[in-house]
């Protein structure tokens, strides 16, 4: 099939305002738009948002699908980095293409130089080495001696690749040269793809982001809030339910005779059942980045954690808050929770609230059980305003189940 560049139907803008954020207002003009936007923050969220982040915010959220309700949030409307979590918009470009016959998953989409040099991690579209040169000669003990450098060649050793191979590449291995060349493909450059981009999380919603790129790879100007991903995560699965089930959930993928696994190591992980699919992201500014979703009885909840300092803990933190969060959804004050849920015994000792008695939380013996995910100890919190690591749930521990009950979407 020949190659096909889809021709870009976006607005003008390539940067859309945001709460007056990335515009050149007067002086006046920004007062009155940042008082307006903190009554709307006063009213509508815990905590206003920030203009540009200063390097690795932590933010987690916790969204019930069912019920469309938050059960428990800490900075989700705060701006962060997204770092390859981006990748999701990338995708969901992709697939509104592929649905709409603009793209077919075997269409073979050309690889500019430009997307084939994208730094790791990537599906190595450009071949380096190293060589050895002389830089110049000179002279010792009356002999002329070379003065070697060292320089890399580059050579690109793809032209072409699929459209499947490119989303798989992207949501498995997060590939940088593959964003780069679906974005092309969609929007004809950087700048244009950023309009749709921008555009498409306008109409979704995602009242804090802004994208630059297709691919996360970091500016200033690239951010994003852990609701805004939420919003868009559950849209791939609203909107694409078949392309998020055969590219989100899959452990591995083979390109070029090397197979990567899946970066979100936490899919149908053992330690917290039922995760389906997602993204994680890291650059250095904006730490370790994660949003997936996982399903149970039928109750399915999408998580957020965002600027952590390892991915190791980014896993924890997210796994603890999954398996909790399903406690939370199965669990009645009567009853304990349904024998659904038995299979994954939740061992958790969560302290209680003052003035509270502690919770009893039920951990019933399966014959042939594996041994249950036993997390880091609880510890109490930290105090207002501060962030809880360790303790993802503890705000919403002996309250009622929707500790705050804002909408995300209509």
């Amino acid at each position: 099939m020949k190659n096909t560049r889809v021709k870009s139907q976006s607005p003008q803008s390539s940067r859309p305002v945001l709460g007056g954020i990335f515009t050149n207002a007067g002086r006046r003009q920004r007062a009155v738009a940042t008082a307006m936007a903190a009554t709307m923050a006063a009213v509508a969220v815990p905590e206003a948002a920030s203009a540009t982040p200063r390097g690795p915010t932590p933010a987690s959220i916790v969204y019930d699908v069912g019920s469309r309700n938050v059960m428990f949030e800490f900075n989700s409307n705060t701006r962060i980095f997204p770092a390859s979590t981006t990748k999701l918009m990338t995708a969901y470009l992709t697939f509104e293409a592929m649905e709409s016959g603009r793209l077919s998953s075997d269409q073979m989409l050309s690889v500019s130089r430009n997307a084939a040099g994208q730094p790791r991690t990537n599906l190595g579209m450009m071949s380096s080495r190293s060589e050895r040169y002389v830089i110049r000669y000179r002279t010792r003990n009356g002999r002329r001696v070379p003065v070697y450098g060292t320089r890399t060649i580059s050579n690109q050793v793809v032209s072409r690749i699929s459209v499947d191979d490119a989303v798989r590449g992207l949501m498995v291995h997060s590939a940088n040269d593959a964003a780069v060349v679906l974005g092309e493909t969609l929007g004809g450059d950087r700048a244009g793809f950023a309009r749709q981009m921008n555009a498409k999380a306008r109409e979704l919603g995602m009242t804090n982001s802004n994208f630059f790129n297709a691919n996360g790879l970091g500016d200033d100007s690239q951010v994003t809030s852990a609701r805004d991903m939420v919003i868009l995560l559950e849209a791939i699965q609203r909107d694409f339910p078949a392309y998020y089930a055969r590219y989100l959930g899959i452990p591995s993928f083979t390109y070029r005779g090397t197979t990567w696994t899946n970066t979100n190591r936490l899919l149908n992980s053992a330690e917290c059942p039922g995760i389906d699919g997602g993204k994680t992201g890291y650059i250095r500014a904006a730490g370790s980045n994660i949003v997936l979703s996982a399903e149970r009885g039928g109750h399915r909840i999408i998580v957020g954690v965002f600027g952590r300092a390892s991915s190791a803990a980014r896993n924890d933190l997210a796994c603890n808050m999954v398996n909790y969060a399903f406690y939370r959804l199965f669990s009645d004050p009567a009853t304990g929770p349904y024998d659904v849920d038995r299979d994954y015994p939740i061992v958790f000792a969560a302290p209680a609230l003052p003035g509270t008695a502690p919770p009893v939380i039920p951990t019933p013996e399966v014959p042939g059980n594996p041994q249950p995910y036993l997390p880091t100890p609880w510890a109490p919190p930290v105090g207002a305003g501060g962030d809880t690591s360790v303790v993802p749930m503890a705000a919403i521990t002996n309250t009622p189940r929707y500790s705050l009950n804002f909408r995300l979407r209509a």
